[in-house]
This record gives C-alpha cells, structure tokens and sequence, in this order.
C-alpha cells in the first residue's frame, strides 16, 4: 500500500513539474525567435517526463503483481492451515469419543451388565490409538509448516 501511494505521489510531482515548465519557461524567453531556436528543448522535456510516466506505470504494474503474488500464496498457506487445524480439531473429537465409550464400558462392566466388553474395549482402543498416530503426524505437518 505504501508503493501506491509513493507512486501517486511520485506522478504528481513530475505532473506539477512538467505542467510548471510549459507555463513558465516561455516567460523567461521574451522574443519569437529565440522560442522557435529552442523549440527541442520544449520537445526534449516533453519527452523527458513522458519517459519518466510511462517507467512510474510500468513500475506501478510489476509492484502491484508482485503484491498479488504474495497475497495468493498467503491466501494458499492459510487455507492449508486451517485444513490442518481442522483435521487436528476432528481427530481430538474422534479421540474424546473413543474415551467417553471407553468409560462407558468399564461403568457398564463395573455394574455387572453381561456383555463382552473386552473385544469391545480393545476395538476401541485400537481406533483410538490409531488416532492418535494420525494426531501426531498431522501436528508434525503443521510444525515443519
């Protein structure tokens, strides 16, 4: 943002500076002949700030794409962020699941209700702890970023 406004303040001087020398050089030369003699002069600052203008755009142009490009790949980092942290997010939910199904067996078993809770409780632990993995790998991914 700080390029565009140097730019535009950049283009208003060199504006005011050409607009300046249309209008006051030819006071400094009084007579026809010496206006016509240094006639390049207006032509050579003519095209002077012209040259400058159209270096002040293409300036402005490659600033701005360079400005996209690292608001794209930003963009790009924080969506693969937030896919991250919501991976992170549904694991733990999976985990907290498998916890409260785990307590829910051993009540169950402690109670007396008959079941069998064991092939039950290591199915479960099973999913879990391949959670877990999953947890780790997915926090190693958003440490080395």
């Amino acid at each position: 943002m700080k390029r565009v406004i140097i730019f535009f303040l950049v283009m208003i001087i060199a504006a005011t500076v050409w607009y300046s020398s249309l209008l006051f050089v030819p006071e400094i030369f009084v007579s026809v002949e010496v206006l016509q003699a240094n006639a390049g002069i207006y032509a050579s600052i003519h095209l002077l700030f012209f040259c400058l203008a159209i270096a002040a755009i293409v300036f402005a142009i490659i600033t701005l794409a360079l400005d996209i490009k690292m608001n794209n790949r930003a963009i790009e980092q924080n969506m693969q962020s937030n896919k991250l942290h919501l991976e992170v997010i549904a694991i733990t939910s999976l985990i907290q699941e498998c916890d409260v199904t785990l307590h829910r067996y051993d009540r169950w078993e402690e109670a007396g209700i008959r079941g069998d809770y064991a092939s039950a409780k290591a199915d479960v632990r099973d999913k879990m702890n391949a959670h877990k993995d999953r947890l780790e790998n997915v926090l190693q991914q958003i440490q080395t970023g």
